[in-house]
């Protein structure tokens, strides 16, 4: 026999081992072969019906409706039509139709947004934003119809017992708009600011974080707790402007380091978040997991559902929330700011379930939800900073530097003193890895030298 003929029958034979590797793939790939559900998640497919009596939640929903409805009502309505389009199988949106109904007229509030420019500035990314918005707030007439509508609006919203969102949502459900809500939270700081005494504006301050604060433990989504965690470090901007700019007394600071709570364990956790997005994937109608999508047709053939969410489950979203129990210093240490990562062998490479394996890989290498807790203790570093700004403050006759090394208020992550640049005239520390734009620091007042 000669070699050509050898190596065509191993080219043969090599062939049929693969039609047979295949088949045998594509087999036990085959729905029935699934697995059943985690039993975490089993649990999680049964949702919870929430009231809306004495809940901010719905609020939230009608808060942009136009002036001649009621917005709680409005607000219960919308949660009221989700709900039906749950019940009935159907996504979980709302037409423009049904949404002009029950808010009225969209774009109610441009006109009067467009006159507050420094409403686009970002605390997260600058030291000065609370400053812009007191000077246009200067500029502006603040009793304009709409707008003084809007502040009773919030002043309700804060006055509500509790905050809870409703559970019947999908990828497609509109979220209240928090936009809005935010642009009016913080006018009415500046308002109060500019107008108020000390003691008046801390307590319009400490009405504000204590209604964030029950958003950030009473919420389950990741928006609600990440407009909650802006809304409280736009608070903490407030405050170290008001200590920047005004010579207060130790009567005052005081009340400002009273005010100064670092956020508890429970208000830092936002683990549940990662279940909670998870639940919302379940409820979508076009997948039941919706990293699949982006799957080629013959990487859909070889994925199992059940098996892919079981495996999302246990290797993102459990370490997740291990991650987000942690306390600061920890959370560096461990260097929990760190990618997940998810290998898929090359060689021999899974045969059950690869298709869903390598959208894990994908999904890994292109997520970073670790950010999101890093945000969260870079934020509550931040009211650190802000207590050793007072401190600067209250320590007359003692150098800035003298202050800060010897300040019990230091590093959250190492535990050193927090960084002071003459030059610049501001206190800070590194935020987290990850948020490389974000700005963890504060500006001092010249006579703090």
């Amino acid at each position: 026999m000669d070699i050509q003929t050898k190596f065509g029958r191993l080219w043969v034979k090599a062939a049929l081992l693969l039609v047979l590797l295949g088949a045998f793939t594509t087999l036990i790939n085959r729905s029935w072969f699934d697995e059943k559900f985690h039993p975490d998640l089993i649990a999680l497919s049964s949702l919870d019906f929430v009231s809306l009596e004495d809940n901010a939640f719905p609020m939230l929903h009608g808060f942009a409706a136009s002036s001649d409805k009621d917005f709680v009502a409005a607000g219960r309505a919308i949660i009221g039509a989700l709900r039906k389009h749950h019940e009935q199988g159907d996504m979980i949106v709302l037409s423009e139709a049904e949404t002009e109904g029950f808010l009225g007229a969209p774009n109610l509030d441009d006109t009067w947004r467009s006159n507050y420019q420094s409403l686009s500035c970002n605390s997260r990314l600058s030291l000065d934003c609370a400053d812009r918005l007191v000077a246009d707030v200067e500029r502006q007439d603040s009793t304009q119809a709409r707008l003084r509508l809007l502040l009773e609006r919030y002043e309700r919203i804060l006055q509500a017992p509790r905050f809870e969102e409703n559970q019947e949502v999908d990828e497609n459900t509109p979220s209240p708009n928090y936009d809005l809500l935010m642009h009016v939270s913080r006018v009415r700081l500046a308002i109060s600011y500019q107008r108020d005494s000390t003691a008046e504006f801390l307590k319009v301050v400490a009405e504000d974080t204590k209604f964030w604060r029950k958003v950030l433990t009473g919420s389950q989504s990741l928006i609600a707790k990440m407009v909650a965690l802006a809304s409280f470090r736009n608070d903490l901007d407030f405050v170290s402007a008001l200590i920047r700019h005004h010579d207060l007394d130790d009567r005052e600071l005081l009340l400002v380091r009273n005010l100064l709570r670092p956020l508890s364990s429970d208000e830092l956790d936002i683990g549940e978040s990662f279940l909670a997005e998870l639940r919302i994937s379940m409820l979508t109608q076009d997948g039941l997991f919706v990293f699949l999508r982006n799957n080629s047709g013959l990487a859909r053939m070889f994925s199992q559902e059940r098996a892919t969410l079981n495996e999302y489950y246990l290797t993102v979203v459990l370490p997740m929330q291990r991650r987000a129990s942690l306390d600061a210093e920890s959370y560096y240490r461990q260097r929990g700011c760190e990618q997940l990562s998810y290998s898929v062998p090359v060689f021999p490479p899974p045969l059950y379930n690869l298709g869903g394996k390598l959208a894990l890989k994908r999904m890994a290498a292109e997520n970073s939800m670790q950010h999101y807790i890093s945000r969260m203790h870079d934020v509550n570093g931040r009211v650190t900073l802000i207590l050793l700004q007072a401190e600067i403050e209250a320590s007359t006759g003692k150098g800035v530097n003298a202050v800060v090394n010897s300040s019990i208020h230091r590093n959250p992550y190492s535990g050193e003193p927090m960084q002071y640049d003459a030059s610049s005239q501001t206190l800070g520390f590194e935020c987290l890895p990850g948020n490389s734009t974000d700005v963890c620091g504060v500006a001092i007042s010249q006579s703090s030298n």
